[in-house]
């Protein structure tokens, strides 16, 4: 295999994809290529963010020697732009959703041969790229150390460079994510829509040292504040509404909940509950009898009831939302569980006598 993702590999993890459940309907954006002065804009936008980005590192000289741009490619063309060896890692970006009602996360990636790499490390230990190229090696954690910045700073340059570029329809400034040890694995960690994938030929330290670095960008629309903008909600019918309530039904109506009725819980000192035998007596007061939690098992509170009595059994009657007195009543749970929380009025129940309990309980 000549390439790090061959269309091949990306045919199959789709093809994996839909059968795992991820045959979701693919983003539509409409890529229309730019023009020839636009191309040659994004193209010297870029090589400038690159070289910007390389004054920071001293000798490192990062030159733009070649340069290929593919337009709205799906991950299908993913290994043409691919280095083989190197570094991977997305590159992500919290956009509203399609709804704007919320946030979803966007994601691009961005890759480095393992030249560059190796002239990144040298130029940060040793002060200068060297002229002697070892045989490829894994990304270690130093290299990822030597390298987040130097990408930081071309993904800042890029969006400075674009600011005001009317024809953009990707993200303005992608952050560095993870980096991803299994680059084939990317097909399935993207989503399937159209992207931009840019790489670029360099030579370094004049000339010194050459390698590739890939850009992957999602296409979002035009112009990222417009792509972004809110979207209104529809209003749903009437109908609508009855239809969701039976499918809701349908679906959980049937699920078993279970819940406990606590008439009590107390703090002590540990030294009296060594002492606990049984015959033991744990005194409560007259306000546990109306203090009693419903809760689920995980301890959360759902409701307030009191204790009392139906047809000469033990019973609670269910009420309002929780309310804690300053003293006797319920301890709150323990610090684990979630707190309590407001539920809407419920009906009336059936009428129950409040009844003491027996003597000696």
């Amino acid at each position: 295999m000549t390439e790090g993702i061959s269309k091949n590999r990306s045919d199959h993890t789709r093809i994996l994809s839909k059968m795992l459940g991820r045959d979701l309907p693919r983003q539509a954006s409409a890529t229309t290529p730019p023009d020839p002065r636009q191309e040659a804009r994004v193209i010297r936008g870029v090589q400038r963010a690159l070289i910007a980005a390389g004054d920071s590192y001293g000798t490192l000289s990062p030159n733009a020697l070649d340069s290929t741009f593919h337009w709205g490619r799906d991950l299908g063309d993913l290994g043409t732009v691919m280095p083989i060896d190197g570094f991977v890692a997305l590159l992500e970006r919290q956009v509203q959703d399609q709804t704007g009602a919320g946030e979803a996360m966007i994601y691009g990636a961005v890759a480095l041969s393992s030249g560059i790499v190796d002239a990144m490390v040298e130029v940060q230990t040793t002060g200068r790229v060297e002229a002697q190229t070892g045989p490829a090696r894994p990304v270690t954690r130093v290299d990822i150390v030597l390298v987040r910045d130097f990408i930081d700073l071309l993904l800042a340059g890029c969006a400075r460079a674009f600011d005001d570029f009317q024809a953009r329809d990707w993200p303005l400034r992608l952050s560095l994510g993870e980096p991803e040890e299994e680059r084939h694995r990317l097909p399935l960690i993207l989503e399937e829509r159209d992207y931009h994938m840019w790489k670029l030929s360099l030579e370094l330290g004049g000339g010194v040292k050459s390698g590739q670095i890939a850009l992957t960008l999602p296409v979002i629309g035009r112009a990222d504040a417009v792509a972004q903008a809110p979207k209104k909600l529809r209003k749903f019918t009437e109908a609508e509404r009855q239809k969701w309530r039976a499918a809701w039904g349908a679906v959980i109506g049937e699920a078993s909940v279970s819940l406990e009725a606590i008439l009590m819980r107390r703090k002590l000192p540990f030294v009296e509950v060594e002492g606990l035998s049984v015959g033991t007596v744990l005194p409560f007061t007259d306000a546990t009898l109306t203090e009693i939690r419903l809760e689920d098992v995980t301890g959360r509170a759902v409701l307030r009831g009191r204790l009392g009595q139906k047809s000469g059994m033990r019973a609670v009657r269910l009420g309002k939302e929780i309310t804690m007195r300053a003293t006797g009543g319920l301890v709150p749970p323990p610090a684990a569980a979630p707190s309590a929380v407001d539920l809407p009025e419920m009906p009336t129940p059936l009428a129950m006598e409040a009844a003491p309990l027996p003597p000696g309980v």
